[in-house]
């Protein structure tokens, strides 16, 4: 009889006289190895078949991460509005991130409107609404893009404190998912690695099909891990960032400026911006906002998802009180990206600067009212 385990030849037929084990024990033990190799491999072109269930996690994780960039603060009513609240869940109209194009035709780093004329100079011209256009101005950020406009001659911009700062409490959530997609990626990485240790003892007629899941596993994995890697970057970037030296605002003619002074809304989602220009184009407001009636004509500018100094028209709404404070609603459109810029009558003249949108509904915005602004930075208005 021939060991199983070394080859020797021997007559006998219950123990190997050579390296001494029982053939009846040791034929048993490698049936056991066997079946387990077999149910091992069996489990990983199975886990080829679950693995986009793991994906997905990683996945939804990444949704949610990315999700940070955009519509990242929200805030709710209070359980027992007065009448005139608002009803719902209001939205901050966060901006967006300034890689996200809406077309791979327009570049949002190099766009300039059409016609311009150089503000910075002290040009103006044109029909009111276009010196709305002129004095609305694109502010970019580490985390994303938004709108401002000036409202003095010596340079100050008024945006929502949103657009030029990111919310903290945000910040932390992001992390803590950051955390946990790394932890998934490292337990997956321990799977592909069990899954090679396994193929050379696996079956012959599984190993094709256990390569094909590794290779697939590998792939997904190395896709994962860039865009981890991408986003912790980005939330470097993000505790990083200062708005001395990374938030810069591109006026109407591609003038590009640093912030030299930033002041923030003690009550509301404003912020007050300096820069080093002379003779900006600022507007009028209508001091009194708040007395305009509803139906009258308004006008949105701002830069929606990079596409700069757009104009939309709408009426005012009404006027709803919210968490103290009164905002001028309107059907105007309010796009991402449109945060921060003036809501104009037909007169050009400011009212507010756009600042809502109420959740999951179209041609519902809000803009907080020029009266608010002037409470909050009246110094530097009088």
């Amino acid at each position: 009889m021939k060991c199983p385990k070394c080859d020797h030849f021997q007559a006998g037929t219950v123990e190997c006289e050579k390296c001494g084990i029982f053939f009846e024990s040791y034929l048993k033990r490698q049936e056991r190895l066997v079946k387990e190799q077999e149910e091992a491999a069996a489990s990983a072109v199975a886990s080829g078949q679950k693995s986009s269930s793991v994906w997905m996690i990683v996945g939804v994780l990444l949704f949610l991460v990315a999700g940070g960039w955009g519509y990242y603060s929200s805030t709710r009513p209070p359980s027992s509005p007065q009448s005139a609240a608002v009803t719902g869940s209001l939205l901050l109209d966060a901006p967006m991130m300034t890689d996200n194009k809406p077309s791979a035709t327009i570049s949002d780093q190099d766009f300039v409107a059409e016609n311009a004329v150089p503000v910075a100079s002290g040009g103006s011209g044109g029909s009111a609404i276009e010196q709305a256009r002129q004095a609305t101005v694109f502010i970019k950020t580490p985390w994303g893009s938004g709108s401002g406009v000036f409202v003095t001659g010596v340079g100050h911009i008024v945006t929502n404190r949103h657009v030029v700062e990111f919310d903290a409490k945000t910040l932390k959530d992001l992390k803590e998912k950051s955390a946990e997609l790394d932890r998934q990626l490292k337990l997956e990485k321990k799977n592909i690695k069990y899954f090679k240790g396994q193929l050379n003892n696996a079956p012959r007629e599984l190993r094709e099909q256990m390569r094909d899941n590794i290779r697939r596993r590998q792939e997904s994995y190395d896709k994962y891990l860039a865009m981890s890697h991408e986003f912790h970057q980005r939330l470097l970037d993000i505790e990083r960032a200062s708005w001395v030296s990374d938030i810069e605002v591109v006026l109407f003619d591609g003038t590009r400026y640093r912030v030299q002074s930033m002041q923030i809304g003690k009550s509301s989602d404003l912020a007050l911006l300096a820069v080093d220009c002379i003779n900006s184009p600022a507007l009028k407001p209508v001091v009194n906002s708040l007395s305009l009636p509803p139906g009258q004509k308004v006008y949105t500018v701002g830069n929606p998802v990079g596409l700069r100094h757009t104009v939309t028209s709408g009426i005012v709404s009404g006027y709803r009180q919210y968490g103290g404070n009164v905002y001028i609603q309107t059907d105007a459109a309010i796009n991402p990206g449109n945060s921060g810029g003036p809501l104009v009558d037909e007169s050009g003249q400011l009212l507010g600067v756009n600042t809502m949108i109420l959740r999951d509904t179209e041609g519902i915005g809000f803009a907080i009212p020029f009266a608010k602004i002037r409470e909050e930075f009246g110094v530097y208005l009088n």
